[in-house]
């Protein structure tokens, strides 16, 4: 720090009052040498009073006394002062990047499991179909029922360590988010750099003024005394590099602007000592004084800021990976649509299916951010309409939860898409695009695992939150009409209805009679996306055939007997047949009492 090493000049410099020039000489020397490692107007002034030192070689023992006590203890002061002033803040944001650390380190160790468990899995599902087979291994039908109670019972605790390690990638984001926050209160400042303190050209016309004023009576030092009893000039400011990290912080710039006050007072004072000395010192005193009005704070911060500024903020987010949307096709061979990254392999429909359940789990998720952006606006314009409403702090910590919100939406939107292209992939189907798209880095960590992070800026993230998600595109109600919309182009609420329903193709035409069934209103999934599958509405039966369009359809022809789990404002049933599940058209169906 210039301000410790000044102190120790000065001190220094107190002493050698006793031994004049030979001493005197060498100080200059040392401080023309520090003041020349910084940049700015305020090393420039330092470096000139290093030069001046070099010229002073006749120095009274009661100025050295006067500088050990007003400039080296006040300065060692302000020194200890800033080191104590400036550990709380940092102290804060250490804490909250620990905790991202403890976040990302329980995310890492559950991802880890999760692949552990489905690669035990699907090696179960290959020994099972096997011994059905007659291959391999000969089982009997007790040790191949074992097997199955040993699979059932892995799926469950796979979905459980699913939403779990779900759980926690969306809280180590939130943490990164506090984290993030924790810098930006620290880094947000009130006033901008143009704002600071500046010398005014009306100030430098008075000082002109006042040094115009000078005769043999009036001297430069009592000019320059009674100038600044009038006007309070520009203090001085130093740049140190780890002050250059939260340059820009609001709490660090009221620190650093108190030194730069000081450090301006004791050169004052400096220069006032020297002005006792009589006109010997006059020559030597002008030039440091005019040193001192060249201090420029705004030019000085300006600078530091170009040479070391760290830019715009650009936030990494960590997306989910899971075990089934690890695709990656060999080849564009019609004939080879199986080839796939060998490391996850896995049953394309299994595959297909908990690529669906984790669809859904976003779009829940989705849906429930949502609702909350909603209520965290209402509060803003409540704010805005009512600004007694509440304290300052309190609109400030609401505005940020909305980011928040907004970053968190952005967050399950890109991880929407990212699960979407894999689904995609399994359909042998085009891949959406978003906006996302761009800002998606893949890569792997030592272990191998694959690792996924959105660097998005942040006004990316908080713009146009909603308007995409991993729906794809809207499906047209079951009436033999067909609307489409991009990915990009469908609103929010219509595209969470379609976010249920994943990819868009014409609904199927309209029956060519009359149907006895009639859709009615309800939620194509519960509450808790984990809860067990709600029992049936009633039965029906196929009137006409139907062959499905997209993979989440169900084929049925005359005669077929479903079981309705739900029926949908747009004319779309989901039900069961033969144990799957999937969805129709109500208008090919009659319903039959339970």
């Amino acid at each position: 720090m210039l301000t410790n090493r000044a102190n120790g000049i000065v001190n220094v410099r107190s002493d050698a009052e006793m031994t004049y020039a030979k001493a005197l000489l060498k100080l200059g020397q040392k401080l023309n040498k520090i003041t020349g490692t910084t940049i700015g107007t305020l090393s420039d002034a330092w470096g000139l009073a290093g030069i001046e030192m070099e010229t002073e070689g006749d120095r009274h023992k009661q100025l050295g006394q006067s500088l050990l006590d007003d400039l080296s203890k006040p300065l060692k002061n302000l020194a200890d002062q800033q080191n104590k002033s400036r550990k709380p803040i940092e102290s804060r944001v250490d804490k909250a990047y620990k905790c991202v650390q403890e976040r990302r380190s329980e995310e890492t160790k559950y991802k880890k499991n999760c692949f552990a468990s489905s690669k035990e899995r699907e090696k179960m599902y290959d020994q099972l179909a096997a011994a059905k087979a007659g291959r391999g291994k000969n089982m009997t039908e007790k040790d191949i029922s074992k097997l199955e109670k040993k699979i059932r019972h892995l799926d469950d605790s796979l979905r459980k360590m699913d939403k779990e390690y779900l759980d926690l990638s969306q809280k180590a984001e939130s943490a990164r988010q506090e984290w993030e926050y924790c810098i930006y209160k620290m880094t947000s400042s009130d006033m901008g750099v143009s704002e600071m303190f500046s010398l005014s050209d009306d100030g430098m016309i008075k000082l002109a003024n006042s040094l115009q004023c000078i005769d043999t009576t009036h001297t430069f030092y009592e000019a320059i005394e009674e100038y600044l009893a009038q006007n309070r000039m520009i203090g001085l400011f130093e740049i140190e590099e780890q002050h250059m990290k939260v340059f820009a912080s609001s709490e660090l710039q009221k620190i650093e602007e108190e030194r730069i006050a000081q450090m301006q007072d004791l050169l004052n004072k400096y220069n006032s000592h020297l002005s006792v000395i009589g006109p010997k010192m006059i020559r030597s005193c002008d030039k440091l004084g005019e040193a001192v009005l060249t201090i420029d704070v705004t030019s000085d911060i300006r600078k530091a800021i170009d040479a070391k500024g760290t830019g715009p903020n650009q936030p990494e987010q960590i997306l989910p990976d899971f075990y089934s949307a690890r695709i990656e096709k060999l080849t564009d061979d019609d004939n080879d649509n199986e080839a796939e990254d060998m490391l996850n392999p896995m049953d394309r429909e299994r595959r297909r299916q908990c690529l669906q359940n984790y669809l859904i789990y976003l779009q829940h998720d989705l849906e429930r951010e949502l609702k909350g952006k909603d209520g965290v606006e209402k509060l803003l314009e409540v704010y805005k309409n009512k600004p007694n409403f509440a304290d300052a702090e309190a609109q400030e910590d609401s505005r940020q939860k909305s980011h928040q919100v907004s970053v968190m939406i952005s967050f399950i939107e890109a991880a929407h898409y990212k699960i979407s292209n894999a689904m995609a992939e399994v359909d042998c189907r085009p891949k959406p695009s978003s906006r996302f798209q761009q800002f998606i880095e893949r890569t792997k960590d030592k272990q191998g695992q694959s690792i996924s992070i959105l660097r998005m800026p942040s006004n990316a993230l908080t713009n146009g939150f909603g308007s995409q998600s991993g729906a794809t595109s809207y499906r047209s109600p079951a009436d033999g009409g067909h609307v489409e919309m991009s990915y990009s182009e469908a609103p929010v609420k219509t595209m969470l209805g379609s976010f249920k329903r994943q990819h868009s193709k014409p609904s199927a035409p309209p029956p060519p009679g009359p149907s006895g069934c009639r859709d009615s209103a309800g939620s194509m999934y519960s509450d808790d996306e984990f809860d067990d599958q709600p029992g049936p509405l009633c039965r029906c039966r196929v009137i006409y055939d139907y062959v499905s369009q997209q993979h989440d359809e169900l084929t049925i022809k005359p005669g077929d007997i479903l079981l309705v789990y739900e029926k949908q404002l747009d004319g779309w049933w989901q039900g069961e047949l033969n144990g799957q599940v999937g969805i129709f058209p109500a208008t090919y169906v009659e319903e039959l009492p339970m």
